[in-house]
């Protein structure tokens, strides 16, 4: 199952993680609350990516 974050831009274009790890619908009812209190503010909702797996079996040749 896919899980969700909520991400806030500031004025200055930096974007901070608010909230990790969550479904989508809860993740827009977050962005929500959080934009009806900021200013200046942008909060948007993003899917996580997998971890990335690493194949600890692969030797490189020469080893």
């Amino acid at each position: 199952m896919a899980t969700w974050r909520v991400v806030r831009q500031d004025d200055n274009g930096n974007c901070f993680v608010m909230a990790v790890g969550l479904e989508q619908c809860e993740a827009e009812d977050i962005a929500r609350a959080f934009e009806a209190h900021a200013h200046k503010q942008a909060y948007f909702v993003e899917q996580e990516l997998p971890p990335l797996s690493v194949d600890r079996s692969f030797r490189s040749p020469g080893t």
